[in-house]
Order: structure tokens, then sequence, then C-alpha cells
């Protein structure tokens, strides 16, 4: 599975599904979330040859992803996360690792939840204003992690 990106706002999907738990927390105000993984398969040659004699499992890369949302959540989002950090010990958010999970469902499908193992949020990037007031400007959330479990369990 290389990318996901999940929107409210896309068509496909059934909004009373769509679900944003970090640290079995629901996040109420999301607009969309992305990331992604893929791997390298290592290849073999014997001895000198150039030629291809067998494989292995290769690199996990993890790619990164974002959440989007509304800066007037995001700010008391981003207040709560620095204060479990600093309950923690840690100095700054970006210090302080998190299991996002995402659930959500095609019409018409069983609903899929895709757990994200030790997110850790980088900062935040303002996009362009949805309306007059700073409070409907859209912030997309980077973030990193260690591994996705695709539906649960299966891992790249």
């Amino acid at each position: 599975m290389p990318f996901q990106r999940i929107d409210r706002d896309a068509p496909q999907f059934d909004p009373s599904s769509m679900v944003l738990k970090i640290d079995d927390e629901e996040i109420g105000e999301w607009i969309s979330v992305q990331f992604g993984d893929d791997t390298d398969i290592a290849l073999a040659d014997a001895g000198g040859t150039p030629f291809v004699v067998g494989s292995g499992p290769g690199k996990y890369k993890p790619s990164g992803g974002s959440i989007s949302m509304y800066m007037n959540y995001y700010s008391g989002w981003i207040a709560n996360l620095y204060q479990q950090a600093l309950a923690l010990g840690a100095d700054r958010v970006s210090a302080v690792g998190h299991t996002m999970t995402v659930s959500f469902a095609e019409w018409n499908m069983p609903v899929r939840t895709h757990r994200i193992d030790f997110c850790r949020f980088k900062g935040a990037n303002p996009g362009a204003q949805d309306g007059t007031g700073s409070a409907l400007t859209r912030v997309e959330v980077p973030f990193t992690f260690h591994r996705i479990k695709w539906n649960g369990n299966v891992q790249m």
C-alpha cells in the first residue's frame, strides 16, 4: 500500500464511518489525513556476475503523512499534545510518539482501520484562507511514523 488519502469531503467515503483517533482519543475536526509507506526489495547477484539470482526483504520506508484541520481546532489540539509531552518529561510535542488509527468505509463496503505506529508531529504549515477569519485557515500538520499496519494487521 504505497499511499492513502482520506478526505471527509470525498464522495466515495461514507462520512458516518470516518474516525481519526490519536492514542484512542477521537479527533473531531479533521478535514483529511494522508500517509504512505513503501519497501525496497533487495536483489542479490551471484559473486561478481551482473545477473540477479535472488532477492531479500529489503528496507521498509515510511513516507510520512499529514493531517489537515482548521486553525481554531488545531490551536487547542496542539496545546493539549504539548501538555501531554510536558507530563512525560519532554520539552516539545515532536519528542513524543503517538499511535494513530484511521477508520473509514467506502459506500456499501466494510469499515477498514489502519494503525500508524509512533507518529511524531513535526509542526504546522498554514494553508490558504478558507474565509475572512484566521480561525478558518486550513493547517497541514505533517508527521513521521515508524510503521503502518494496513487494515489493522497487514505489514508491507
